[in-house]
């Protein structure tokens, strides 16, 4: 997608109508422009056209809440409403924007607003949003919601996307590098619209609390089943309760053991550690040691490092000046013989012009008076003509004196209003020195005093909770002592009522029931059997058709891997083929450019035509004219170096998005292929249940699965007759199931009234515990309050600040801010202002020097017109003196004549002098530069062996041994290969060395930690074995006290009248408890209540995704830097390649470096957003306000590689030095009463 033009209509601050045509020069070759103008000016309001053309929404309005304000007469409008960008005192409003679409065509989109009836005062109509295709009148859409999705169709984003994609949010990136822990996942989650994550891990925790809940019910309800009388439960229940006090004890001691054995154990353990590192240390040692001599080897190369560069220079002077000497003998022979035959023809040329000189010697007599008037007749023009020039100089210089006073003037009235505002801020600052440092600490001292006014808060907030807490341990101190008297009352009641009971149940004994109960059972059992195999065999059915579903979406996937690496093999001859093109079409430039160089330009300037080039020799010189066809096939190359540049980068582009996705799909397979065994294991096991359970059949029979159902019938009418039998025994025990319910509800009541008192119990130890910690937790936080405020009490003079922090702390925030605030304005202001003063007196001092020059010239050129008339009037009273009125040309033409025809014989004779004489320059141009080269590597010879020796000389003053100029070429000669190879040795050894020492002192340390740390056992009577002695002896008598606690509580189970009631609540509870288990482990893994838990987890796979695109972007703008997920968290670092790879925390980045990580990391938030579409424009409207110079260069320079990447970008900003480097321009001009208007420059 890429944007045509930009046109709109009274749309806040621009009043009337603008046209933005990207298509049109400037704007159409420009890569990068701004969007300038000053605060206010309407700047940001082009990108709500934009977006409003394009989506009916613009960034200023999103997330407003529904506040109404006025409109006009009586009607209002909602501060969120998008047509409040119509302009005031206006009755209309448009937004424009011609586009390419994804489509490849043409389009344009109109969003209009008016009032009714096209008046000021008229009420506001509902926008309307066209589409059309470009050229064509008729729109494509009809209403906005079917506009919006045509749009999004055509542009191939939604709005969230295009102002991510688009209108970069680096701001937002800056945010993220350095916020705090828990707001990193909201801010991620804002820039790339994931939400969803949130609201799923709500979900989960929603659905997991309320399936607990019913679990606890169920639990509860099973816990109220009794199956023993009271005596048999308080006797178990003792003895229950002596094994639990007795297994404690035992327990107790069992962990102090394993803590004794488990001290001694790390013992030998740091022990042999140290041992380690000590022999590590040793053989490290040894061999530093055994490399001593290779080590003053090296120490020896790196200190004659400094002479090999005399050496080398000495070696090459030599070689060429032998050279160079035989190549000047040979030039200085040929010289001789050429020399002797030019004497010959120079003779034969003598006599040829004495012949000559006979008939010239009249015409010579006469020649001085013609060339006395051929110059007063030239100097008569140029007379007149210097004449007119003096005048008319003479008129410029005095309409510059009048332009220079005018400038001079305003300059020196703009001097005194910047000297009289400097005075006004000298003054502000020395009133307010005595706040300085409290403003330049300011986010110090602001996060001292968040931190503290935290701590405050807690205090509060636990302070109130102690209160609640005292009140709430009285009363149920006050609760427990109710519920034993009432636990007293029941139990005498229940045994009156057991005794009874006891009784009745004689009677009933009689009736024979065991028969019934028992094949009751069996049909049951047969009842369960036959539901399991049903539920195996349904299981297997769906665990299969998942496993066709897996293998069908594996297959897709792994045929779609495929054809991706067709094509990353094919983009990577395409990016070789493109590569070897650039190159091939770069060096042809260089070599063009080359020979069209500065230099050699001038100096082909400088040729004359039958002089020796002092290069050649040659006296033809073809190349010195200018070609104008070599300067177009330069721009004819040069423009193809740039085409093919841009289509290598795109190559490379598109080739990292593949890789990005072979990688994804990658990852994904192994997944998938997992899933695919999962499910066939799944199914293998199901059939090997049933094989197991049920021999005799087949798993896949349908027939089967038939006769289990009418089984399963058969089964549940049989049981359904006895249940009537067994009903018929029941009523004959309604009096004594009546005395039984009477004496359950009883012993329900008192379980109930013992849970009770239990759990009142622990509420009154949990509650005074709690009273503590809470006390604990106060006092440290109000230490750590003091600790904060006492940071923050340098900073402060006013003294009544702490009785405001505590009073009223977000206002006092909010002063201090506004006071760092106003500092800092004040000190740009000053500093700029500064500037401007110093630019303004340097501008009037130098227009003052030009209007004097301009002054004087004046002068001058009055006295030069007076002097130059009257040189005019003496050349026409001379030139009428001579030749008797003649015309110099009439005479010259009669002597002309006599002496050509003697001069034509002594042509020939001339012409062969001319050529031997153009032979010998131009050897003797050669030999002069032949001599020049010589002397100038004699000299560099003389200077490189002076200095050699001067580094010898000085080498042995200080060296320990001494060395010979022979010696010393000897060690130059090692190569330079063998002496890294030795330094990183070396290093290596050193290094070594170095880790294992340290190595050694933190065994050290370990070992005196570890005897100092408590749990250290008595040396002399706990040894290792005799501790494990006593833990096996515990071990087997905790052994037989569980097994006596087991028994006891599996007598407790056992009561058959309540056995269905009881089976019933188990099925229940174990369905109950399978599905609670399948949302606790996707609790525990995603779920939460406020959502953060599964936002964290995605937002760290959406951080990998997006780090994958930004580092593809940050290579193209800097090489420097890597950006990298610190593991397990949302927190970033950046890998400085020139620093050693080290890794460096964002809380270290300049702000310069801070700029190009957000700018990569938008840009790759800008390519995930747009992975399937190229968008060609990318607007920039923050950052840029702070940055110093440098980092604006290095700004700028980012940016123009993101217009190598075949990008258009937009720089919003009022930052004058860096819309200054830009040419193409956007200004918003202010033209009064709040209104701007457009211009591109």
């Amino acid at each position: 997608m890429k944007i045509l033009r930009i046109q709109g209509k009274n749309l806040a601050s621009i009043a009337g109508e603008f046209d933005i045509d990207f298509t049109a020069a400037p704007l159409r070759s420009a890569g990068i422009f701004a969007i300038c103008g000053p605060t206010g000016a309407g700047k940001s309001t082009i990108l709500d056209a934009i977006c409003l053309a394009l989506f009916n929404n613009m960034p200023r309005t999103t997330g407003i809440e529904g506040t109404k304000m006025p409109d006009v007469g009586q009607e209002f409008i909602q501060q969120g409403d998008r047509r409040q960008i119509l302009r005031r005192g206006t009755a209309e409003a448009m937004a424009a924007v011609e586009f390419i679409a994804v489509d490849g065509k043409s389009y344009r989109s109109v969003w209009r607003v008016w009032r009714a009836n096209n008046k000021i005062s008229g009420k506001l109509q509902p926008a309307e949003l066209r589409v059309y295709p470009l050229g064509d009148p008729s729109p494509i859409t009809t209403g906005i919601s079917e506009s919006e999705n045509k749009l999004i169709q055509l542009i191939g984003l939604n709005y969230n996307q295009f102002t991510r994609t688009v209108l970069l949010a680096q701001n937002e990136f800056a945010r993220f590098l350095k916020a705090r822990k828990e707001e990193k996942a909201e801010v991620l989650e804002k820039l790339t619209g994931t939400e969803i994550y949130s609201v799923i891990s709500n979900t989960v925790y929603s659905k997991t609390t309320a399936i607990r809940n019913e679990w606890k019910e169920l639990s509860a309800r099973m816990g109220n089943i009794r199956l023993l009388t009271q005596e048999e439960i308080e006797t178990l229940q003792q003895q229950s309760a002596k094994l639990l006090k007795h297994e404690k004890a035992l327990q107790q001691k069992n962990e102090e053991i394993q803590r004794k054995i488990r001290w001694i154990e790390q013992l030998e353990q740091i022990n042999q550690s140290k041992s380690e590192a000590q022999a590590t240390l040793s053989d490290a040692q040894k061999v530093q040691a055994e490399a001593q001599a290779q080590s003053v080897w090296l120490q020896q190369m790196e200190s004659i490092e400094s002479s090999r560069l005399f050496w080398i220079e000495k070696n090459e002077c030599t070689t060429h000046l032998v050279s160079q000497t035989e190549l000047l003998r040979q030039t200085e022979q040929a010289l001789s013989d050429l020399n002797e035959k030019a004497t010959q023809t120079l003779q034969s040329v003598e006599r040829q012009k004495s012949l000559v000189n006979q008939y010239t010697t009249q015409y010579n007599k006469l020649k001085p008076e013609l060339l006395e008037a051929r110059r007063l007749d030239i100097g008569i023009v140029n007379a007149r003509q210097v004449e007119q020039e003096s005048r008319k100089t003479l008129t410029d210089l005095q309409d510059k004196i009048k332009v220079h006073q005018k400038i001079q003037d305003s300059r020196y009235s703009r001097i005194l209003q910047q000297r009289e505002l400097d005075d006004k801020l000298k003054e502000w600052f020395r009133k307010n020195r005595q706040h300085e440092q409290m403003c330049l600490n300011i986010k110090l001292i602001e996060s001292f005093l968040d931190t503290a006014y935290t701590q405050r808060l807690q205090v509060i907030e636990n302070q109130s909770l102690y209160t609640s807490t005292l009140q709430q341990l009285t009363v149920s101190r006050q609760q427990l002592e109710l519920q034993r008297r009432e636990i007293e009352t029941s139990i005498q009641r229940h045994n009156d009522l057991l005794q009874l009971r006891q009784q009745q149940q004689i009677s009933v004994n009689r009736f024979p029931i065991s028969e019934l109960r028992n094949r009751k059972e069996q049909l049951r059992l047969q009842r369960e059997r036959l539901l399991q195999e049903i539920t195996l065999t349904e299981k297997l059915d769906k665990t299969r058709q998942e496993l066709r579903k897996r293998q069908d979406k594996l297959q897709q996937q792994q045929q779609n891997l495929q054809a991706l690496k067709v094509r990353l093999t094919e983009y990577k001859k395409e990016i070789e083929i493109a590569e070897i093109k650039y190159t091939t079409i770069r060096h042809t430039l260089e070599q063009a450019r080359l020979s069209v160089s500065e230099n050699v330009v001038r100096l082909r300037a400088q040729l004359e035509e039958n002089t020796p080039c002092p290069v050649c020799g040659s006296q033809s010189h073809p190349y010195a004219a200018h070609h104008p066809l070599a300067d177009g096939l330069l721009e004819t190359l040069e423009k193809e170096v740039r085409q093919h540049e841009a289509a290598y980068n795109r190559l490379k582009t598109e080739n990292a998005r593949l890789e990005a996705e072979h990688r994804y799909l990658g990852e994904v397979l192994p997944v998938l292929q997992n899933e695919k065994y999962e499910s066939q294991e799944e199914c293998e096991e199901i059939c090997q249940q049933i094989k197991e359970l049920y021999s005799d059949r087949s798993v896949s029979n349908g027939q089967n699965r038939i006769n289990l159902r009418e089984q399963l019938n058969i089964s549940q009418k049989e049981l359904e007759s006895i249940c009537l039998k067994e009903n018929e025994w029941e009523q004959r025990q309604h009096q004594l199931e009546t005395l039984q319910k009477e004496l359950d509800k009883i012993q329900n009541q008192n379980n109930a009234l013992q849970k009770t008192f239990q759990q009142t119990q622990e509420k009154v130890v949990g509650q005074a515990t709690e009273l503590s910690k809470l006390q604990e937790i106060i006092e440290g936080l109000k230490v750590q309050q003091n600790i904060s405020l006492e940071k923050v009490a340098p900073f402060m003079h006013a003294p009544t600040w702490r009785q405001r922090w505590e009073d009223n702390y977000p206002d006092l925030k909010q002063e201090l801010t506004t006071a760092a605030q106003k500092w800092q304005t004040k000190t740009l202001q000053s500093a700029e202002n500064e500037k401007l003063l110093l630019q303004s007196v340097a501008e009037y001092e130098e227009n003052q020097k030009n209007l004097e020059s301009f002054r004087q010239s004046e002068t001058e050129a009055a006295e030069a017109l007076k002097k130059r008339s009257e040189e005019t009037l003496s050349f026409i009273r001379k030139r009428a003196r001579l030749l008797q009125g003649q015309t110099v040309d009439e005479t010259e033409r009669y002597w002309q004549e006599l002496t050509e025809r003697a001069t034509q014989e002594l042509e020939t004779a001339i012409r062969q002098k001319e050529q031997l004489s153009g032979q010998s320059e131009q050897l003797k141009g050669k030999i002069t530069q032949l001599r020049t080269t010589c002397d100038q590597y004699q000299k560099r010879l003389e200077k490189a062996t002076r200095q050699l020796g001067e580094w010898l000389e000085k080498y042995n003053r200080t060296a320990p041994a001494q060395l010979t100029e022979a010696t010393l070429i000897s060690l130059l000669q090692v190569a330079p290969e063998k002496i890294r190879e030795e330094r990183e040795r070396q290093n290596h050894l050193r290094d070594k060395v170095t880790t294992a020492l340290a190595t050694l002192r933190e065994r050290e340390k370990q070992l005196a930690d570890h005897l100092q740390s408590p749990g250290r056992p008595d040396p002399q009577s706990e040894s290792l074995s005799s501790l494990q002695r006593q833990y096996t002896a515990l071990q087997e008598e905790s052994e037989r006290i569980l097994q006596q606690k087991t028994e006891v509580l599996a007598t407790l189970h056992t009561q058959e009248e309540n056995q269905k009631q009881a089976a019933t609540l188990k099925d229940t509870l174990d369905a109950k408890t399978k599905l609670l288990n399948q949302w606790s482990k996707l609790d525990d893994l995603i779920g939460s209540q406020s959502g953060y838990k599964f936002k964290e987890i995605a937002q760290g796979y959406t951080l990998d995704i997006l780090l994958s695109y930004a580092n593809i972007q940050l290579r193209e703008l800097t090489s420097r830097y890597q950006l990298q997920r610190i593991p397990d968290e949302l927190a970033l670092q950046v890998i400085d390649h020139d620093l050693c790879d080290e890794a460096r925390s964002v809380f270290s980045l300049s702000g310069g470096e801070s700029f190009l990580i957000s700018l990569a990391l938008a840009l790759g938030l800008s390519s995930f957003s747009s992975r399937n579409h190229f968008e060609e424009n990318l607007f920039i409207d923050e950052g840029f306000g702070t940055l110093d110079s440098e980092t604006l260069q290095i700004v700028m320079e980012a940016l123009e590689r993101l217009r190598s990447q075949g990008r258009q970008v937009g720089i919003i900003s009022h930052v004058q030095e860096l819309t200054e480097r830009i040419p193409a321009k956007i200004c918003l001009v202010k033209t009064g009463n709040g209104k701007s208007k457009v211009v591109v420059e």
